[in-house]
């Protein structure tokens, strides 16, 4: 097999287990010879699903996972003046974890709309924790709060870490609404970082 700088080689896996399929670079000379070429690289087309923690990035020992996984996103959801109280849930796994959670909010139209976001879940004490707005900023301002008076073309954001026990709670983003009127695409994301 000949291949050239940008080109991909299709490799043969190695084996199966009726569900996945394992690419066995040891004994695969195609993939040995691929990865030699681009620098010790493997370029992957496809999704990858690791089995382990990722050890190190980089050349540099991770902690943790190894580097963040994204368990949930909504993208861009439109919102207007009302609560909505199921952007996103996810349920974990029944394992006690380190998360992260974040959101930003692109507004299009506002009239004196107040708005905030909250998650729910069950903390490492196995307490519920239902806080009922979360600190969120207006881009370009040191303007911050648990609810905003956000305006038109404004952007706005937050992120909280928090802790989970081993009971696979779902944990539950919402978007709040106090009053007036206002429009906007709201994306929130789940990540877990231990």
């Amino acid at each position: 097999m000949s291949i050239s700088g940008g080109d991909y080689a299709q490799a043969t896996f190695t084996h199966t287990d009726g569900t996945n399929t394992y690419l066995d670079a040891a004994t695969n000379s195609q993939a040995l010879y691929l990865a030699n070429y681009l620098g010790s690289a493997i370029y992957l087309v496809v999704p990858v699903r690791f089995q382990n923690n990722i050890a190190a990035f980089k050349g540099i020992s991770t902690a943790g996972l190894g580097v963040p996984a994204i368990y949930g996103v909504t993208l861009q959801k439109s919102e207007t003046g009302a609560a909505d109280n199921n952007v996103l849930t996810y349920t974990p796994p029944a394992v006690a974890g380190s998360y992260r959670a974040s959101m930003s909010f692109d507004v299009s139209a506002s009239t004196a709309g107040i708005c905030g976001w909250t998650i729910s879940y069950k903390d490492s004490n196995g307490a519920v924790q239902t806080p009922t707005n979360i600190i969120m900023f207006a881009s370009g301002s040191l303007d911050g709060g648990l609810t905003l008076t956000v305006a038109a073309n404004g952007h706005y954001f937050g992120y909280m870490d928090f802790d989970i026990d081993n009971s696979a709670t779902n944990i539950v983003f919402k978007f709040t609404y106090t009053s007036g009127t206002l429009a906007g695409k709201l994306t929130v994301r789940l990540e877990q970082l231990a």
